[in-house]
């Protein structure tokens, strides 16, 4: 039986936002950003599946962490809870997930209650249980250092993440370039993004075949 990823993701207490509104507006925004993005990687697009739940199919881990990692990046500050299932499909590739079923949707929704429960953004079961537990203790090394982040770290992080050097960054937001350095030294921002680069590079050199 082939292998297939199944991504579920949940916004921790959305419930208790005051701007609800915009987080629900902004589900819809990103869902459809990451479905055009991705699309070439998707064996079902992702879709609201209940409350502020989204679940996708994916064919296999390749681009697992990528497009999760960008779901932690865009709903910041919020908290997700992101299970990633390895595995199996039991029924037919359908439109919907919500329509499908077998192992991988299992697992992931294992792996998003394990996510709750350790407040972990981030949660992978896979076929492979030593996997799991080298790249589920690299994300939660990672989430542990965002976590420390104020929101002008984050937000200076993830400029350089795209503008790719210290001195655009400043030049964006109108700051020397001394203090992005500062930053980004501070906030441990270069290796965090190292980091998170060898995690993406690992699933799409591993999975992508």
């Amino acid at each position: 039986m082939k292998n297939y990823c199944v991504i579920t993701a949940d916004i921790r207490k959305s419930r208790e936002a005051a701007e609800r509104q915009q987080l629900q507006e902004l589900i819809f925004t990103t869902l459809k950003e990451v479905n055009k993005r991705f699309k070439e990687n998707l064996t079902v697009e992702f879709r609201i599946t209940l409350g502020d739940e989204w679940q996708g199919v994916l064919p296999n881990l390749a681009y697992s962490y990528a497009i999760s990692s960008l779901f932690i990046e865009k709903f910041y500050p919020h908290s997700l809870a992101i299970g990633i299932g390895e595995g199996g499909i039991t029924t037919s590739v359908r439109p919907r997930s919500a329509e499908m079923d077998g192992p991988a949707f299992h697992r992931s929704r294992h792996a998003v209650e394990t996510a709750k429960k350790r407040q972990s953004d981030l949660f992978y079961e896979t076929t492979q249980p030593g996997i799991d537990i080298l790249v589920n203790n690299n994300c939660r090394l990672l989430q542990i250092i965002r976590k420390s982040w104020t929101p002008r770290q984050f937000q200076k992080v993830k400029l350089y993440k795209y503008l790719k050097t210290e001195a655009a960054v400043a030049k964006k937001l109108q700051v020397s370039q001394v203090d992005i350095h500062k930053t980004l030294s501070a906030a441990n921002g270069k290796p965090f993004l190292e980091a998170m680069e060898n995690l993406n590079e690992f699933f799409i050199q591993t999975y992508n075949r």
